[in-house]
């Protein structure tokens, strides 16, 4: 799926299920995003992530619109 970040497009893999979205740290850095925050994640697998939180500007999914 094409979507724009802060008006950077890249390509997106759409989780309906998801309760936060994930972007890794060299796509973030590319759009000059500074983590305001740290969380413990998991995924499908027993397994925990570290991950950092940062605040998009906008984000844009074809015709959908969010801020």
């Amino acid at each position: 799926m094409n979507v724009f970040v802060n008006e950077k497009k890249g390509n997106f893999i759409l989780d309906s299920g998801a309760g936060k979205s994930v972007l890794d740290n060299k796509f973030c850095k590319s759009l000059g995003l500074k983590k305001t925050g740290n969380i413990k994640g998991h995924g499908a697998s027993s397994e925990s992530v570290d991950a950092s939180f940062a605040i998009c500007k906008t984000i844009i999914f074809d015709n959908i619109f969010m801020r």
